[in-house]
């Protein structure tokens, strides 16, 4: 499986910048079979635009996404992804 975000309010860079947005996520899976649970940080790049991970995980069911720490929230902005994608083998 693969992750595809675009953290922040938009993937325009003065935008993004402007805005709360994750540095950090933890991304945990979880199998059809229940069996085989994958955590995963991920540490974003501070810039506009798609970032990608790969997981190598196949037969997800279940995503779940954190947020473990974050850029541009000091004056108590909220954390902004604009677009969370999941890719699978098909």
């Amino acid at each position: 499986m693969t992750l595809l975000m675009i953290p922040g309010v938009s993937a325009d860079q003065k935008e993004f910048l402007n805005s709360g947005r994750p540095e950090q996520v933890r991304i945990r899976l979880t199998t059809s079979t229940s069996e085989e649970k994958v955590t995963k940080v991920w540490d974003l790049d501070d810039q506009a635009g798609q970032q990608t991970v790969g997981i190598g995980v196949d037969d997800v069911e279940k995503v779940e996404l954190s947020v473990l720490s974050s850029n541009g929230t000091e004056d108590g902005a909220r954390v902004a992804i604009a677009e969370v994608e999941f890719l699978t083998r098909g």
